[in-house]
């Protein structure tokens, strides 16, 4: 039952959530360039570049930290903006325990709808950075 109330308080409150979707598959999508950035063949190869790992290494760094303030500012926005549902869950039977896993799933639900998109929109991205990098060295790069 707890799934289920899950699965449709994520699809109905999907509107509220709509920004925390977007910026969760888009931080997503911007660290898993930069890694593949990171840890590409075809840009480790590239003349005089020694510097190029350290500066994705930071700026990953400094995209994580934003993304957790992010991540903790959006859920307990979420949580205080919902604290009637929630006291009414608890009016009705339900325990906080169960109050925050409930939360805690749908959550997880979008942020894994989020991570997978991220996901895909990344590879993408990662090949559009790499052909970037590569053509301001000066070295033709195709798409793959």
């Amino acid at each position: 039952m707890l799934s289920k109330l899950s699965l449709r308080n994520a699809k109905r409150q999907f509107g509220e959530y709509a920004l925390f979707f977007v910026t969760l598959s888009c931080a997503a999508a911007i660290m898993y360039a930069f890694n593949a950035l990171l840890f590409s063949e075809a840009v480790a190869a590239l003349p005089d570049m020694e510097i190029l790992p350290w500066l994705i290494v930071a700026a990953s760094s400094v995209i994580v930290l934003i993304l957790g303030w992010i991540v903790s500012y959006m859920i307990s926005y979420m949580f205080k903006r919902r604290s009637r549902e929630f006291g009414i869950y608890m009016v009705s039977g339900m325990t906080g325990r169960k109050v925050v896993r409930l939360l805690f799933r749908e959550n997880g639900l979008i942020g894994l709808a989020a991570f997978l998109l991220g996901i895909i929109l990344g590879m993408l991205f990662s090949q559009l950075l790499e052909a970037a990098l590569r053509h301001l060295c000066g070295m033709c790069y195709s798409l793959h």
